[in-house]
């Protein structure tokens, strides 16, 4: 009986263990282009996020440092006994409020600071508080966070093709004082019915509200303590109050604090405030004042508000001392992405060593950074 043999694998295929180390070969490669993919992936998430939080802290300091640079800016006067108000107050700290105690006459610098840790600072108005509440879309007040308020007339700009370099704004008949005072200008264009606006020469200024529709070259003042006579070269401009604070913009999960830098401006045509979400991702804030006591323009400490010579037992002039503000933020990514935990504790803007403020934020997949400037007060 004869046997018979098969051939040696006729179709060319492969055998057990050739098809194992194909596999295996296979296995790693495809490793090795996946970790390669996300890696990259990673990176590139990770480098978008910076790059947006670095846009972020750019952005909203640059806004913040403009009006501290023009906070106290009322004319050619530069001196802030010289400022009227006509227009009504209801609560100490309004944005246009320029007295800081109206019973006592006292006049108020044009920076106002509030301090966490001082939540019955007198310098802000009622209703202004360090709770977060339940209406996301008001942009409530993150508690722990400092808020500043600035208050300024706008400049003048010139005009596109200026006759002899007037500027816009230019008052050009007399006003006189008292109530419902007309004031004519080159042009009134951007001006609206009750809008806060203000008159100024270098005697002084007063700041007023717009009691009529105005006209393309006047506008009504409800009132004016004193007449500006043409010949001065009198000025009109908006009047500028904001207020820069830390609120939830409501739009988090699950009831997820979203931070975003704010600001409350005063509602263009009324004597209401409003808020407006700036930049998300502005998570903290605190905020250092440069006071200078010897009288040589340079600060000589800084200090928080609430702090002497800004403690509120303390002569609401100290404030008229400042001469540069210090601002810290700390931003984080919008997004949680990769692996790494943020279990950090930050520091912003130390002082002392001793009343260092702490910010403990969510332990998360968010990245994030301090950002600090220090910008001078020009106006004071």
């Amino acid at each position: 009986m004869s046997t018979r043999k098969l051939p040696n694998n006729p179709m060319g295929g492969l055998t057990l263990v050739e098809l194992l180390v194909a596999i295996t070969l296979g296995a790693i490669i495809l490793g090795g282009a996946v970790t390669l993919f996300v890696n990259n992936r990673d990176t590139y998430n990770t480098t978008n996020e910076l790059s947006r939080l670095q846009e972020t802290a750019r952005y909203a300091l640059d806004m913040m440092v403009k009006d501290i640079r023009m906070a106290g800016y009322f004319g050619c006067a530069d001196r802030g006994d010289t400022v009227t108000l006509n227009v009504p107050v209801v609560d100490a700290g309004e944005l246009w409020d320029i007295n800081m105690d109206p019973g006592a006459g006292a006049i108020i610098p044009p920076i106002e600071g509030f301090e966490a840790a001082f939540p019955a600072n007198e310098f802000m108005p009622s209703g202004f508080d360090v709770t977060v509440g339940t209406n996301g879309a008001g942009g409530e007040v993150l508690a722990g966070t400092d808020a500043i308020t600035l208050r300024y007339i706008a400049g003048s700009m010139i005009d596109v093709a200026p006759a002899n370099g007037t500027l816009d704004y230019q008052v050009t008949a007399d006003a006189v004082n008292g109530a419902s005072s007309t004031i004519t200008a080159d042009s009134t264009t951007g001006f609206a019915l009750n809008q806060v606006a203000a008159i100024a020469d270098c005697g002084g200024s007063d700041i007023f509200q717009i009691t009529a529709a105005p006209t393309a070259t006047t506008v009504q003042a409800n009132a004016l303590s004193r007449g500006y006579n043409a010949a001065s070269s009198p000025m009109i401009a908006p009047y500028v109050g904001v207020r820069y604070y830390v609120g939830d913009n409501g739009n988090g999960p699950g009831g997820e604090v979203y931070p975003s830098l704010y600001r409350t401006i005063i509602t263009p045509g009324a004597l209401t405030e409003s808020n407006q979400e700036l930049f998300e991702g502005v998570e903290f804030m605190q905020i250092l004042y440069g006071v200078d006591t010897s009288g040589n323009g340079i600060p000589d400490s800084y200090v928080r508000s609430g702090d002497a010579p800004l403690s509120t037992a303390d002569p609401a002039g100290n404030w008229a001392n400042i001469v540069s503000v210090r601002i810290s933020i700390v931003v984080r990514t919008i997004d949680q992405y990769g692996r790494e935990i943020d279990t950090n504790t930050y520091t912003v803007n130390d002082h002392d060593d001793v009343l260092s403020p702490r910010f403990n934020p969510v332990d998360d997949n968010r990245r994030r950074r301090v950002f600090t400037t220090t910008t001078m007060v020009r106006n004071l």
